[in-house]
C-alpha cells in the first residue's frame, strides 16, 4: 500500500491530541456527552506512567501485529469482507489498534460503507505521523471501558482501585477483554470475577507466557492472582455497573484460537 495522505486541515491533524481536546462520546446513560481528554487532563496518563502489562493485554486481545503493521491486517480484514458479504451486514469487524483509535478519535458510531473508508485514511494518516509508542498512549487513554469509562486511568481505579501503573497482568487483561463490549460487568455479588471468564483470563495468561512476553514466575504468580472488584470505586458508576447483577445477564468469554497469537 503506497497510499500517502498528503495534506490535512489543521482540525484533522494528529498533533492537535498533544494537548487537551474535546470530544463526543457516550455518557453512562447512552446518551451524547462532551469529554476532554489529552495531556495535562486529570484523567490523562503517560505511556511511562501505566504498567507494561497493559501493552501485553492488548496484544493478545486486540492487535497480535500491532508493532509490525502500517496500521491494516489486510488477512483479517479479507476474511471479515468474506464474512459480512455472506451475512449482508457488519457482521464481523477486523479493526486493529489503529483504526480504533481513528475511530475514537474522529467518527461516529454508524457502520456505513462511507464511514469504513474515512477510517481506513485516518488511520493511514495516524500510523505515517505518530510512532507506535505515541499511537498506544493515546488509545489506552481515549477507549472506552465501561458505560461512561473513558481511559486506563479512571478504570483502573474504578475497577481496582489501583493507578494504572500498578496493574497487574490479571487486572490489565481483564481491561482488554472488555473492550469488544464494555457494558457489562464481569464481576459477581461478592466482588469476585465470575469462573468462566477467570479461565478465559487464565489462558490468556498462557498466550503471554508462549509469546514470551511474560516468564515463568510471572505466569505463576498471575495465575494465582485474585481477580476482583475493589469497593473504593464502588461510587464512581450507578450502581447497575458494579457487578452486582445476575452472571446470566453478561456475555459468554469469547472463543479463543491460541494459534493466532
Amino acid at each position: 500500500n503506497e497510499c500517502r495522505v498528503q495534506d490535512v486541515p489543521a482540525a484533522l491533524s494528529p498533533h492537535r491530541f498533544e494537548r487537551p481536546f474535546l470530544r463526543e462520546v457516550k455518557g453512562p446513560d447512552g446518551s451524547p456527552m462532551s469529554l476532554e481528554s489529552g495531556p495535562g487532563t486529570p484523567s490523562w496518563v503517560s505511556i511511562d506512567d501505566m504498567s507494561k502489562h497493559l501493552e501485553t493485554a492488548l496484544l493478545i486481545c486486540e492487535d497480535a501485529g500491532f508493532h509490525s503493521h502500517g496500521g491494516f491486517d489486510f488477512r483479517a480484514l479479507e476474511n471479515a469482507i468474506k464474512d459480512d458479504l455472506k451475512q449482508g451486514r457488519f457482521a464481523r469487524g477486523a479493526s486493529t489498534l489503529s483504526m480504533q483509535l481513528a475511530k475514537n478519535l474522529y467518527l461516529g458510531k454508524e457502520k456505513t460503507l462511507g464511514r469504513k473508508l474515512q477510517e481506513a485514511v485516518l488511520t493511514m494518516l495516524l500510523e505515517q505521523q505518530l510512532d507506535k509508542r505515541r499511537i498506544l498512549e493515546l488509545y489506552l487513554n481515549v477507549v472506552e471501558l465501561g458505560p461512561g469509562l473513558y481511559g486506563v486511568g479512571d478504570a483502573a481505579q474504578y475497577y481496582f482501585a489501583t493507578p494504572a501503573r500498578a496493574l497487574t497482568l490479571g487486572q490489565s487483561l481483564y481491561l482488554a477483554s472488555l473492550l469488544p463490549n464494555p457494558t457489562y460487568s464481569r464481576f459477581g455479588p461478592n466482588g469476585k470475577l465470575n469462573a468462566g471468564w477467570l479461565n478465559y483470563l487464565h489462558r490468556l495468561m498462557h498466550i503471554a507466557h508462549k509469546i514470551k512476553r511474560i516468564d515463568d514466575s510471572e505466569l505463576q504468580a498471575a495465575l494465582e492472582e485474585e481477580i476482583a472488584f475493589r469497593v473504593p470505586g464502588a461510587a464512581a458508576l450507578p450502581a447497575s455497573t458494579t457487578g452486582e447483577g445476575n452472571d446470566a445477564d453478561a456475555p459468554a468469554p469469547p472463543e479463543l484460537d491460541d494459534d493466532a497469537h
